[in-house]
């Protein structure tokens, strides 16, 4: 069977036109978020229970979730789902900043946002469900390791730096109102840096005075002998997971769960 030239030419113009179509459906995705890896942890479901896994987001933190080399989870985190959701089927989906979970609660990719969210400070994700208050924390002072007593310097006559998270708002409303009730000196400056990060600037000499929650600042002193936990500088609040904001019934399980489970870390 022959075919007319211009008929050939046009099966050619198709086969490149599927062939440009496929690649864009087929090639790998550029996103960062797309290369997020959940990491499998699954509790015993009973048989014939259809629940799907709950995607868990989750920031990768000292103390809090880890994982090690072999891929074992660790962390105050992980105990606490361990306890709160037995009987539950649930992935990990670790991401390297909290706005990156928020972001995947918001495109309903993630259900839960596990995280040190304290209960007073939810006005950038008021459009998303919380659970009643499942842990507390507190803020704490560090510090490179010197002879310098930091009361001195943070009441003296000259500024100094203090450095939070610009995630963390709580942080800046503490170094504020210390500034206006007795350390004249501090000065509030924000970095555009998860803790974690701003942490390890501080490790590299960067940063002299920052402030974090207590459970990172303590995690951090014990791996790094050069800089240290200088004193604790808020009273414990109240803390929260995120929820995505279609699952009210989850919450409702979650609250549950949580007034009849020890989620004490």
């Amino acid at each position: 069977m022959k075919f007319s030239r211009s008929y050939a030419s046009l099966i050619a113009a198709l086969a490149v036109i599927l062939g440009v179509l496929l690649f864009i459906v087929l090639r790998p995705g550029t996103s960062p978020r797309e290369t997020l890896g959940p990491i499998e942890r699954m509790a015993q479901v009973p048989t014939g229970d259809s629940l799907h896994p709950l995607r868990i987001a989750v920031v990768m933190e000292p103390g809090l979730f880890e994982i090690d080399d072999e891929g074992e989870i660790s962390g105050r985190l992980p105990e606490v789902a361990d306890r709160l959701l037995t009987g539950i089927s649930y992935i990990w989906v670790p991401v390297s900043e909290k706005s990156l979970g928020t972001d995947l609660l918001r495109e309903k990719r993630v259900d839960i946002l596990a995280t040190q969210q304290a209960s007073t400070d939810l006005s950038e994700s008021s459009d998303l469900l919380t659970t009643d208050p499942i842990s507390s924390s507190h803020y704490a002072l560090m510090s490179l390791q010197d002879s310098l007593s930091w009361g001195d310097v943070l009441s003296g006559p000259s500024p100094v730096e203090v450095y939070y998270s610009t995630e963390d708002k709580e942080a800046r409303l503490i170094l504020q109102n210390l500034h206006d009730i007795s350390y004249t000196a501090i000065r509030p400056s924000e970095i555009d840096l998860p803790p974690l990060e701003m942490m390890l600037e501080m490790v590299k000499g960067k940063i002299y005075f920052a402030v974090v929650k207590h459970n990172l600042a303590q995690e951090m002193a014990e791996r790094f002998p050069q800089i240290r936990v200088v004193t604790d500088i808020s009273l414990e609040a109240p803390q929260v997971w995120l929820i995505r904001s279609d699952a009210e019934s989850l919450r409702d399980t979650l609250n549950q769960r949580i007034r009849k489970t020890d989620t004490t870390e």
